[in-house]
């Protein structure tokens, strides 16, 4: 669950604060491998792929979310959470599987969820605990691999 550390020390600064979350899906145009490695995936990555879009107003894969961040500590690395009240999927997760999965030198072991707020989520929390409560939506989100994210423009891959 290692987030790159360059990545974590360039937006440490916005631990707590508003941003602008970008998250890149896998497609034709981002696999590694291209049409090839895409379609190896499966009709499914069309699937979340839509779904996510739908969700988050996003197109051909890319969501561009106004957000609350928070860096969480595990086992030694980070991953984060970010709460964006405009959705009932509010709250977003990315994080990073060890180990890393590498496909022509490309790091493709991003991974994000996406569900209403929950408590245990909450209980996660420590600059944002006391702003949120847990969401009363039961609409079901989804977990699967991304392409890339950015923070306020600052990009985990390099």
């Amino acid at each position: 669950m290692k987030l790159r550390n360059d990545f974590i020390t360039e937006i440490q600064h916005l631990n707590g604060k508003k941003v602008i979350l970008t998250i890149v899906q896998i497609t034709q145009e981002t696999h590694p491998l291209g049409p090839i490695g895409y379609m190896m995936m499966g009709a499914e990555q069309t699937n979340l792929i839509s779904k996510a879009d739908n969700e988050y107003k996003g197109q051909n894969g890319v969501q561009e979310i106004e957000a609350e961040m928070e860096l969480i500590n595990v086992d030694g690395g980070y991953r984060l959470i970010f709460i964006a009240d405009n959705y009932e999927c509010n709250c977003i997760e990315i994080f990073r599987p060890e180990p890393p999965m590498i496909i022509k030198g490309i790091d493709m072991s991003l991974w994000w969820s996406y569900h209403p707020l929950n408590q245990n989520e909450i209980n996660q929390l420590d600059l944002l605990k006391d702003k949120y409560s847990p969401s009363n939506s039961t609409i079901e989100g989804d977990c699967h691999p991304i392409r890339e994210v950015f923070v306020n423009g600052i990009r985990h891959g390099k």
